[in-house]
């Protein structure tokens, strides 16, 4: 379950600036035109934990079953509105909670590696 693909802060950041310093596609600047660079930060600072969950949970060399209960909860808690959250983000923290739920689909065999993980004994259960 990919996701957010490809979303990598110092490949958007850098593609916004190149976009922005090479000038010569007029393409490319009109469609940045309309782009706020203070809220693109603000979103991609938002994602980039969600970035770092589906690389983790998407992992070939290791085993990742145990990691969804935990990623699930960190994502969840990561939606909780903060002071200084712009209303773009506020309106993002409102809506992830409902796609996680849909696209987390979390079974008994989930919690028990995780109960069960020896690197999870550290881990609270609520």
């Amino acid at each position: 379950m990919l996701l957010f693909q490809n979303l990598d802060r110092c490949n958007l950041q850098t593609h916004y600036s190149l976009c922005l310093i090479n000038g010569n596609n007029r393409i490319s600047l009109y469609r940045l035109a309309g782009v706020n660079p203070v809220l693109l930060k603000e979103i991609v600072n938002f994602l980039e934990l969600y970035s770092a969950a589906s690389l983790e949970l998407e992992a070939e060399a290791t085993p990742t079953l145990h990691l969804a209960v935990p990623w699930f909860h960190k994502l969840m808690k990561h939606c909780v509105a903060e002071d200084g959250d712009s209303t773009t983000v506020l309106v993002l923290k409102e809506r992830v909670p409902q796609f996680l739920t849909t696209k987390f689909r979390l079974s008994t065999e989930h919690y028990l590696s995780t109960i069960l993980n020896p690197r999870m004994k550290s881990m609270k259960v609520q």
